[in-house]
Parts: C-alpha cells; structure tokens; sequence
C-alpha cells in the first residue's frame, strides 16, 4: 500500500528530476551554490518525510494498545461483574 507522503516524496524527486533536466539542455549552467542548495533543499524534505513517517507510525502503535486496552477493559469488567454477582447462588 502506498501512502500518501510516499505519493508526494516521489513526486517531489520527479519535479527535481524534471527541473534538473530542463537545466542541463538550456545553455544556462548552474553553479556550485546553486546545486549545493538544491541538494540541501531535497536533505531537508527528505528529513521532513521521514520525520513524519516516524510520527505516523508512533501514533499508529499508541492507538493499537489504547483499543486493545478498551477492549480488554470492555470485555474484562462485565465478566468479572457476572462471575462475582451470578456466582453467590
């Protein structure tokens, strides 16, 4: 399954890929500084992506141990209830 900044990383390195290439026909070369910021530029939203990747994920694995948790707590607390309340006959 792909996922939405998976989506958007690939098509940011399509538009660079893209500008870079329409750079390299045109008679205009790119300076140094230039390609140092560019480079610097895709390290930052790579970081960015993956930084958000991370956060997606520690959401994802706090939601899984609150709902096992509910569901414990749901289906824990009648069964005790029943077993202490219908167990006195």
């Amino acid at each position: 399954m792909i996922t939405l900044w998976q989506l958007r990383f690939v098509e940011n390195v399509l538009c660079d890929f893209i500008r870079y290439k329409g750079d390299a026909m045109s008679s205009q070369k790119t300076s140094g500084k230039q390609t140092a910021d560019r480079v610097a530029a895709a390290r930052a939203r790579e970081a960015h992506y993956k930084a958000a990747r991370e956060r997606s994920e520690r959401i994802k694995k706090v939601f899984t141990v609150v709902v096992a948790v509910v569901l414990v707590l749901a289906l824990g607390i009648p069964t005790v209830a029943l077993s202490l309340l219908g167990g006195a006959h």
